[in-house]
């Protein structure tokens, strides 16, 4: 419809593969691409509070993370059905979004949480989820939002509860 040619678009990426990721991390990231997730304010004042409010504002963040990466996952997943070398690139930042999920769970629950945790984390904060969720069950928005935090808290409630412990036994 913009009157390229769709070799052209390919040609200034190198391949199918480098556009999706260029589009997915200007997608993801909006305007702190260059600041590492874990270091921008919203995160940060994220795990300020009990647990609740902790829980509440990160299923915020990343409902607003899958509000804008959710269309081109489903790009993602569909070239990789066809695309071996897209079907890579999509495991791989699938195996860095675990990663950074873990080290966000550690952020939050101040501890090392354990594997089936991370994954449990994993699945349930996908954009594929999220897709389902709003677009196929017809929760709005907000509503995803409360149903995320709730889930994550059902999932962390035996850490969360660990961690308030120790946080009114003090020092």
């Amino acid at each position: 419809q913009a009157g390229v040619v769709v070799d052209t678009i390919y040609a200034g990426f190198g391949s199918k593969a480098r556009l999706l990721t260029a589009a997915k991390d200007a997608a993801r990231d909006a305007d702190e691409s260059q600041v590492p997730y874990f270091e921008r304010p919203a995160f940060r004042a994220a795990l300020r509070g009990k647990a609740a409010e902790r829980l509440a504002r990160i299923a915020a963040l990343l409902t607003q993370i899958n509000e804008r990466t959710w269309r081109l996952d489903t790009v993602w997943r569909d070239a990789a059905a066809s695309e071996p070398s897209v079907r890579a690139q999509l495991s791989e930042r699938e195996l860095d979004r675990r990663q950074q999920l873990a080290r966000g769970l550690d952020l939050l629950l101040e501890s090392p949480p354990d594997q089936d945790t991370i994954n449990a984390v994993w699945v349930i904060t996908g954009s594929d989820v999220y897709a389902k969720v709003v677009n196929v069950a017809g929760l709005t928005s907000q509503a995803y939002t409360a149903w995320l935090s709730s889930t994550l808290g059902l999932l962390l409630a035996g850490q969360i509860a660990l961690l308030e412990t120790r946080a009114d036994d003090g020092p």
